[in-house]
């Protein structure tokens, strides 16, 4: 295998930097974490949403709204 295919990222001499690495995949895990958490909470209320338009159409229209 050709030495300069390899990723920079797999060998990392300096300890410090490899610290950073692991501080910043924790960083982008949590964030990760908040962003799904949001689209979860975007989605429920999505739904709840379009639950209450589908009653409110029954209510106006009847059931073959």
């Amino acid at each position: 295998m050709n030495p300069a295919s390899k990723s920079l990222l797999a060998v990392v001499l300096d300890p410090a930097a490899a610290a950073l690495i692991a501080q910043l995949k924790q960083t982008m895990k949590q964030a990760i974490a908040a962003k799904d958490q949001v689209i979860a909470l975007s989605e429920l209320k999505i739904r709840k949403l379009e639950e209450e338009l589908r009653l409110e159409r029954i209510k106006k229209y009847g059931l073959r709204s």
